[in-house]
């Protein structure tokens, strides 16, 4: 494999990020080495190229020192056969092409060198190779009768003086009298603009039938006339044009791609937004459930109130006014206490987990519900060991959890019933309970708190227990429930990296059970009574 070539490549750029873009991508080139020279001024640019050993220029339009044209001109009339491609911002073809008469071998867009790397290697070897090009059409301008391209020769009003074999074989009627032909079209005012703008030649495509040609016109002041030489550029052009649609699709494929991200964003973050919506509405339909407990709750610490106010205004001696007052304090204490409790189950709440105590979420929202349970005749038992292991939780959704199995308890025994309620830790093993969600949280083995809440209702037919963790789905009748209880309390509970499942049987009742993961990690002694 022959070794890559080596150039040593002067960069005339005032940007630094520009600049760092450009030498990532000269050193993701594979088939050239490059070394790179940076400077940020025009004149640091030319006093480096006069050092010598510079194979190709880049070089930015504009500078703090030089701006625009005056660029081009200071650079390429010190090139000394040095290839100059120019950097701009801006895809402006009528910029780039007036550049190229200028002097430049190519032009890129600094956009385009970003995400097509290629483009630069294309331009870099494309710009060498034309100034050899060049360089061999001026070794054979000494005698363009050998020249494989067409050369013609006109005085500045465009007349010709001179064809070379080349031209009479393409372009057969150059050598008629009072010939008109595309080459020779425009002429005179190329000749004034060359003059007094101090160009040393200017470039156009001229277009014959199906071919392209590339035009290049030089002044030649010693001789008073004009040269031009004239390259078929039909299959470079056709490439081009093939790189071009190559370059916008992969563009617009990337731009496709990014539409579809910002889309699947928004749609993530519009789907949690919703879930957040359906939590808080679940939460206020458990507070309306509760209201009538709560109201009854609150009811008792206040009537003790107005009785303590009615005894001291009675009490002329207030013999007993601290033991009134303690009283007092003690009823507010309490109603203060449940309807924090209200407020903190029913505000919307981010979710933070941190070590906590399962047996104290659970007394949180027995609480709340404890009322509505006494007076439908439920006959509650409870088992919270106190040295039961800590969990990883967010007390405010996970008491939301409980209310909502509470909830579901009771209404599960209308007329009353028993109820129990046990929490414990334990080693799980496979194939546990029906309906469940997240099987595959745990593996075998692992430790995990659990907490049963065990009910002698109605149960869950087979039919219906499968979907149970379905949105929308309720046995309630219309109005008593919207069937998003079960499904956002799996949801909360996958959250804390556990999981629900659900054991039923109709007409005996239902038992549905919380694992989560414990606090200082998946193995402990198991501890199931």
């Amino acid at each position: 494999m022959p070794e890559p070539q080596h150039f040593k490549v002067l960069l005339i750029e005032d940007n630094p990020d520009d600049a760092q873009m450009i030498r990532e991508a000269l050193g993701a080139i594979k088939t050239a080495t490059f070394d790179l020279v940076w400077s940020n001024r025009v004149s640091m640019g030319l006093q480096r190229l006069g050092e010598g050993g510079i194979d190709i220029i880049l070089t930015d339009l504009h500078l703090p020192d030089s701006s625009g044209f005056e660029t081009i001109q200071k650079v390429t009339g010190q090139a000394r056969g040095v290839p100059v491609i120019v950097l701009t911002s801006s895809d402006d073809e009528a910029l780039d092409m007036k550049a190229l008469q200028y002097g430049a071998q190519d032009y890129l867009v600094k956009g385009y060198v970003q995400v097509y790397r290629n483009l630069l290697e294309r331009s870099v070897r494309y710009a060498i190779e034309r100034k050899h090009a060049e360089q061999e059409v001026a070794r054979l301008a000494s005698f363009p009768e050998q020249h494989p391209d067409p050369v013609i020769e006109t005085t500045l009003e465009g007349h010709i003086t001179y064809i070379n074999p080349a031209a009479r074989a393409h372009f057969p009627a150059l050598g008629e009298p009072g010939a008109s032909h595309p080459a020779l079209e425009g002429l005179p005012e190329i000749a004034e603009e060359l003059k007094h703008n101090g160009a040393t030649s200017k470039i156009r495509e001229i277009t014959l039938g199906a071919r392209t040609y590339e035009q290049r016109i030089s002044y030649h002041p010693e001789t008073n006339l004009l040269r031009s030489y004239v390259a078929d550029i039909t299959a470079r052009n056709e490439l081009q044009q093939r790189e071009k649609a190559l370059s916008d699709a992969v563009t617009a494929a990337a731009i496709t791609e990014m539409k579809r991200a910002t889309e699947l964003e928004r749609a993530v973050s519009e789907l949690r937004r919703t879930q957040a919506m359906l939590i808080q509405a679940e939460k206020m339909t458990a507070v309306g459930q509760l209201a009538s407990g709560v109201a009854h709750e609150v009811k008792n610490p206040l009537g003790i109130l107005l009785q303590c106010i009615n005894y001291l205004e009675g009490d002329a001696d207030h013999t007993r006014r601290q033991e009134v007052l303690q009283v007092m304090r003690e009823a507010v204490q309490t109603a203060d206490k449940i309807v924090r409790g209200l407020l903190d189950f029913s505000r919307p709440a981010v979710p933070e987990l941190k070590p906590g105590s399962l047996c104290r979420v659970i007394e949180a929202a027995l609480a709340l519900v404890a009322t509505q349970l006494e007076n439908q005749g439920i006959k509650l038992s409870k088992e919270c060991p106190a040295d039961l292991p800590e969990v990883m939780i967010d007390e405010h959704q996970l008491k939301l959890v409980f209310i909502n199995l509470l909830l579901n308890a009771a209404h599960a025994m209308p007329q009353g019933g028993p109820l129990r309620i046990i929490a414990y830790a334990k080693e799980l093993m496979t194939g546990r309970g029906v309906g469940s969600r997240g099987q595959d949280v745990f593996r075998p083995g692992d430790t995990a708190v659990v907490c049963e809440i065990a009910d002698a209702g109605v149960g869950i037919s087979k039919e219906n227990l499968s979907k149970i963790f379905n949105p929308f789905f309720t046995t309630k009748p219309p109005g008593e429930g919207v069937g998003l209880g079960l499904p956002i309390s799996a949801t909360i509970v996958e959250g804390h990296q556990g999981l629900m499942q659900v054991d039923s049987e109709e007409g005996k009742g239902t038992t549905v059970m919380v694992i989560l993961p414990l606090a200082a990690g998946r193995r402990t002694e198991d501890r199931q009574p």
